[in-house]
């Protein structure tokens, strides 16, 4: 699993305060086609060239829902990593070689809530991290050439929501032919979720944004660039409407829970911070 942590090192953010995996991934063990349906997860293509561990301790029979993960004839050394008490379900598709998709599974806060997703990695190198807790009804991430899409831990995603870190395609100028979209094809794009951010129903955000922690995307919102901790943005493009924002799970939490997640919101500032 060498290969395996060298490509999660280039996400500077992870092992940190709310993108925490287990550094010993070597821990993780490889599942078998019989235990893997047993946990209602069902892959197709070889499973001789790619990998699905999963964490020890793990108890993956007590899975609901159904995953689906598969393969293409060109599939090598790909990997889905669960993690403890995994809850993801929908689709994963990998197109490419040394990819990595990684859900840390249950953390602190025992979200009963789903993880539905639909993950697309069709080409090479790429990592698509879901930090502990995160909860999801229904959405779409996509990393290409490269690139990371981090989401980190708490954060809750509405249904219909995107998360896209390649333009896929490429945009030329008719009149000399220089390509617009050149120099995001020449480096890793990044998407970011930094922790405790709630993604609006039909939210979408596109490559080269960070999202600092306990923000709020608007329902339907385009987010086209990056904002700071504690915004609530919301439009085609996104716009800032407020500062100083927070929310909780509860409709109606009392002074005490809102004073904890305030400091749990200053410690993952100061990671932001350190990291932007």
């Amino acid at each position: 699993m060498d290969w395996l942590l060298d490509r999660i090192g280039g996400a500077p953010q992870l092992g940190s305060l709310g993108f925490s995996y287990p550094f010993d991934l070597g821990a993780y063990r490889p599942l078998d086609r019989a235990e893997l349906e047993e946990a209602n997860i069902f892959v197709e293509g070889e499973l001789e060239k790619n990998f699905v561990i999963s964490a020890p301790g793990a108890q993956l029979n007590k899975r609901s829902g159904r995953l689906k993960i598969n393969f293409s004839k060109r599939s090598e050394r790909n990997i889905v990593a669960l993690g403890l008490d995994s809850k993801m379900r929908g689709e994963i598709k990998f197109g490419g070689r040394g990819n990595c998709l990684y859900d840390a599974g249950r953390g602190d806060f025992h979200c009963a809530a789903p993880l539905i997703i639909k993950a697309n990695l069709p080409s090479d190198d790429c990592l698509i991290f879901i930090g502990k807790d995160v909860t999801a009804n229904g959405l779409f991430v996509s990393a290409a050439h490269g690139g990371n899409i981090l989401i980190g831990e708490d954060c809750m995603i509405s249904a219909q929501c995107g998360l896209r870190g390649s333009d896929m395609h490429a945009v030329f100028d008719t009149r000399n032919f220089d390509l617009v979209n050149k120099g995001a094809s020449e480096r890793r794009s990044e998407v970011i979720l930094f922790p405790h951010v709630w993604m609006g129903e039909g939210a979408y955000v596109i490559k080269d944004s960070i999202i600092g922690p306990g923000s709020v995307i608007g329902a339907k919102s385009l987010v086209t660039k990056s904002f700071e901790d504690g915004r609530v943005i919301e439009g085609v493009p996104a716009k800032t409407l407020r500062r100083n924002a927070g929310w909780h799970r509860s409709f109606t939490p009392d002074r005490a829970e809102l004073e904890v997640l305030a400091k749990r919101l200053k410690l993952y500032r100061r990671v932001y911070l350190d990291s932007v």
